[in-house]
């Protein structure tokens, strides 16, 4: 793999793991944010005043740890998948220059396929053209 390319992919893994850790991190400051709220809201009500402050309170808790929590973690999820697919097109690339110019090195017929030549999209179009027109396993149990 071309190391400008394996570069970029683990910058972006580490970028990844630096947002989802300062999502999870602000999720659980906003959680303190509502309780510490909570109990200063309640301090002065009575009995009634409090239950019915104390269900608002509830409830902006449960938006984030339930609601925004999910959200954040699919969110993550999606933005990790195209992080992939964006890595392994770029391989693609890399590999596709790399023979090319060993193909023109050599004075042979230049190399025209390239990954967005392959049936089918995203990682599956990747993974078939580094397997069958490259010839490169991306399988980490298998052996080339």
């Amino acid at each position: 793999m071309a190391p400008h390319i394996k570069m970029h992919i683990l910058h972006k893994f580490d970028a990844m793991e630096e947002f989802k850790l300062f999502t999870l991190s602000a999720i659980e400051s906003e959680k303190r944010s509502i309780k510490k709220r909570s109990k200063k809201a309640v301090e002065k009500l009575n009995k009634n005043q409090k239950e019915r402050q104390l269900g608002w309170n509830a409830e902006d808790f449960f938006m984030v740890e339930d609601v925004f929590k999910k959200i954040s973690l699919n969110s993550f999820i999606i933005i990790l998948y195209s992080y992939i697919e964006d890595g392994l097109n770029r391989l693609c690339n890399a590999v596709f220059s790399d023979r090319a110019r060993l193909q023109k090195k050599l004075g042979k017929e230049p190399f025209t396929i390239t990954y967005k030549d392959m049936k089918d999209d995203g990682t599956r179009r990747a993974k078939l053209y580094l397997e069958k027109v490259m010839g490169i396993s991306i399988h980490a149990d298998k052996k080339q």
